[in-house]
């Protein structure tokens, strides 16, 4: 894998040496020839040369712009985008559409935990009421039984 790496890095430095070299030589020929950035020259001869060397230059470009997405590796999104979504601004509201949403269910996972736990409102006061009643009644029916066995246990003394 670090070949690979410098194999890429190497690449990329060469095509950066080759396009100086042509830039250089561009510039050295219209500062020759006196010919201004943007003019063409009157000369077809000139014209020719000219305009060979900046192809050269801008195919030096194009390859050290080649060499530079070579060596990236493809970035991976957090969000899968539907295909309407093709513009940043788009791309964008979605993205707080599913925060939003998920920041949503989020809290509504919450709140049902939260109402499993202690139930609210008039019925849960009423069954919490009810509850507590049976509860009375069964403490209430333990303690009766208590005491009939120690009178039980009391009369056969």
């Amino acid at each position: 894998m670090a070949k690979e790496e410098a194999a890429e890095v190497s690449a990329k430095d060469a095509a950066k040496a080759e396009l100086k070299t042509a830039q250089k030589e561009l510039k050295a020929f219209m500062k020759e020839n006196s010919i201004k950035e943007g003019k063409a020259p009157k000369d077809e001869k000139l014209a020719g040369k000219l305009t060979k060397l900046q192809g050269r230059v801008e195919k030096k470009e194009a390859a050290l712009k080649a060499a530079k997405s070579a060596g990236r590796a493809p970035r991976e999104s957090k969000y899968d985008y539907p295909s309407d979504c093709v513009t940043a601004e788009d791309k964008k509201k979605f993205r707080a559409v599913s925060r939003s949403a998920a920041k949503k269910k989020a809290k509504g996972d919450k709140k049902k935990d939260k109402k499993e736990d202690a139930p609210k409102g008039k019925k849960a006061k009423k069954e919490k009421a009810e509850e507590a009643d049976e509860e009375d009644e069964d403490d209430a029916d333990e303690e009766e039984a208590d005491e009939e066995e120690e009178d039980e246990d009391g009369d056969e003394d």
